[in-house]
């Protein structure tokens, strides 16, 4: 290649990328971000309504047409997690309001919120809880009978 031929790529990329963002081809940093977000809230409700479903981050990456790596730095700018720990988060809670209103058998639970096993459930409620289910749900309905005592109930 001859001497500077570095310059007159440059110059080119620069002309192609000024072109595309006359063509209305490049979206303004503040139009990027609330796409981002917008696919955030979509990946969000999509989730919601598929607790009980295995989900992969492809499964979630796909819904909101974005690709596994961008899917995993939106939800790393918004929400300060993976879509996978959200999802975790979002199912360890689902299950902590069951066994806090319910008296289902704890492996109901487990696999009416998506975990695979509940062993593997116990695992992770522990981890996000810091109890097991079952400590859990004495706690809470201690608590409940604590309360309802002092109400004279």
């Amino acid at each position: 290649q001859p001497p500077g031929y570095e310059f007159a790529v440059r110059d080119a990329l620069s002309q192609m990328v000024l072109l595309a963002k006359h063509k209305g081809q490049i979206a303004p940093p503040g139009q990027a971000t609330a796409e981002q977000e917008k696919r955030v809230k979509a990946a969000l409700q999509w989730m919601e309504s598929r607790l009980r479903e295995p989900i992969t981050l492809k499964d979630i990456s796909g819904h909101v047409n974005l690709c596994p790596r961008a899917c995993q730095k939106a939800f790393q700018k918004y929400l300060h997690c993976s879509p996978m720990e959200y999802l975790q988060r979002r199912r360890v809670f689902a299950a902590a309001q069951r066994l806090s209103l319910t008296d289902d058998p704890i492996t109901g639970i487990a696999l009416d919120c998506g975990f695979s096993s509940p062993s593997y459930f116990s695992k992770q409620f522990k981890a996000h809880t810091g109890s097991t289910p079952k400590e859990y749900r004495a706690a809470v309905q201690a608590a409940t009978r604590a309360l309802q005592q002092q109400r004279g109930g």
